[in-house]
């Protein structure tokens, strides 16, 4: 499932904001807010360093007023990888939003299938991600926390089965 988990903050040295060891982490387009904390899970038997995120970032990065959202995600620092996985998809003519709703669906998950982006970060990861549906007032309570974390993890989970058997995600020698 996933190799080494850590909780860094993003933008602090070590954060590892690129697994490539280069880029910032600054904020918005992907990078996360710096200072906050991240969750991140490498990905185990993926033929190029990847890793798999729950972090805080802005909404949208166009508008900052749009404001924070939590957001799952998959990033690479290899083009080929993220190639790969394109390439399947294609091929298969599968969308990414319906095989991880599939995947949350299978761990529980009874809410809508999650809006889904892809793009290059700014700090050059090739990004996959969706954004969380989990305000501020909704971890006020215990039962809002205990809301936001079951959806923080089928989406993690969701993400990391359905992005497994994608591209090279499952090295051959493995």
């Amino acid at each position: 499932m996933f190799g080494e988990v850590s909780l860094v903050t993003a933008g602090a040295p070590g954060a590892g904001p690129s697994v490539q060891g280069e880029g910032n982490a600054g904020g918005g387009a992907g990078g996360g807010i710096a200072g906050l904390p991240m969750l991140r899970c490498e990905a185990k038997a993926s033929a190029e360093p990847a890793f798999y995120a729950i972090r805080a970032d802005l909404r949208d990065a166009k508008n900052p007023a749009g404001g924070v959202c939590l957001w799952v995600s998959l990033q690479t620092g290899a083009r080929y990888l993220s190639q790969s996985i394109e390439a399947d998809l294609m091929f298969t003519g599968d969308k990414i939003d319906d095989l991880v709703h599939e995947e949350m669906t299978d761990l529980g998950y009874d809410g809508p299938a999650l809006p889904f982006q892809h793009f290059r970060s700014e700090d050059k990861l090739y990004t996959f991600r969706s954004p969380l549906a989990v305000l501020p007032a909704d971890v006020t309570s215990d039962a809002g926390l205990i809301g936001a974390s079951t959806l923080c993890e089928h989406a993690l989970l969701g993400y990391e089965a359905a992005f497994r058997g994608l591209g090279d995600m499952e090295d051959a020698e493995d």
